[in-house]
């Protein structure tokens, strides 16, 4: 069994620190987890494990961003790409009911897990997410086909008119 503690590297071997500041999702079972890795994870700690949060969904031609929002100091997006998800699995990821992400705060340099928080997310949001992954899996036949999607996206949006032109609920 797996195990991902605080102070222990990160245990899964193809989420590896590259020394950048990155946001990753990692596709789970029913939902998915986001790893955040920061080039400041001491500094960031206190904020990530305690702060004030944010979150909402970002929808844009079939391809989900899941937003994270640490008001007065920082945000980030995490576009889902649900082709990444095994063949095998994703008609039950679309079908499925969880509702609970993990965050997990990384060392950039050191793959060092130095923060965990679980967050349950609005079942109006889970909703959304799973008709706009059936859009997303009907519209783009590869992973290729949506990292093209969310590069056009990113072109001509930014975090903050996506923050802008979405529900966002306080944790």
């Amino acid at each position: 069994m797996m195990s991902f503690e605080i102070g222990r590297p990160f245990p899964i071997d193809r989420y590896q620190a590259t020394g950048q500041e990155s946001i990753k999702a990692l596709m789970t079972g029913g939902l998915f987890d986001i790893l955040f890795y920061s080039l400041n994870p001491v500094d960031d700690r206190a904020l990530f494990n305690r702060g004030l949060l944010r979150y909402g969904l970002y929808e844009r031609e079939g391809l989900p961003f899941f937003l994270i929002e640490f008001p007065g100091h920082f945000s980030f997006d995490v576009p889902l790409n649900i082709r990444k998800i095994d063949p095998d699995a994703v008609a039950d990821w679309v079908k499925s009911d969880a509702n609970g992400l993990t965050l997990y705060l990384l060392n950039a340099h050191s793959n060092i897990i130095e923060g965990i928080r679980f967050i349950g997310l609005r079942p109006e949001l889970i909703a959304q997410l799973r008709q706009v992954s059936r859009e997303q899996l009907a519209r783009y036949p590869t992973p290729p086909a949506v990292e093209e999607g969310f590069n056009h996206i990113y072109a001509h949006t930014s975090i903050d008119q996506m923050v802008r032109g979405t529900t966002i609920y306080l944790l």
